[in-house]
């Protein structure tokens, strides 16, 4: 079984939730010390408190892990508590895109899935073998051995 996830991204957001629930209290601040008046103030927090808002909305909606198996891909967003399985012979395509080094998936009944330009290998054995020194390195050239994987399982090919 391989993992994939974005785990990094989900930190990053949850940290900037943080960050915007702490700055909410700087309003507050500056208008008990008669820098600014109520109205700003109220605005202020409000501002900060939507960003925090949408940084772990983001969170929620976006961190993933894939996980691979022999009969089918597990995709699992862990924040939803959600989770649904794609058969190998349900995928028409993988997509690799050079420009944003982002993987993603069209199925047959045409929904496209994006793992986005985040996602890292975690655990497991790749199948398919290493990749030559003319292809991507790193992070960007994990999601390409992904596609490769994922191509090797699909029916017909």
């Amino acid at each position: 079984m391989l993992i994939f996830s974005n785990h990094a991204e989900g930190f990053v957001l949850k940290a900037a939730s943080y960050l915007g629930a702490g700055t909410c209290l700087l309003p507050i601040l500056f208008w008990m010390n008669g820098k600014v008046g109520i109205k700003d103030s109220v605005l202020g927090c409000g501002l900060f408190l939507a960003m925090t808002m949408l940084a772990l909305l983001l969170r929620r909606n976006k961190t993933i892990e894939v996980k691979l198996y022999s009969e089918f891909i597990e995709v699992v967003f862990p924040f939803k508590k959600k989770s649904f399985k794609i058969q190998y012979d349900q995928i028409q395509e993988v997509t690799f895109s050079d420009l944003g080094m982002s993987l993603s998936m069209r199925l047959k009944n045409g929904k496209n899935i994006s793992l986005g330009s985040t996602i890292h290998w975690e655990s497991g054995e790749f199948s398919v073998p290493e990749l030559g020194p003319a292809d991507v390195q790193g992070r960007p050239g994990e999601r390409l051995r992904l596609k490769k994987e994922i191509e090797s399982r699909l029916p017909n090919r």
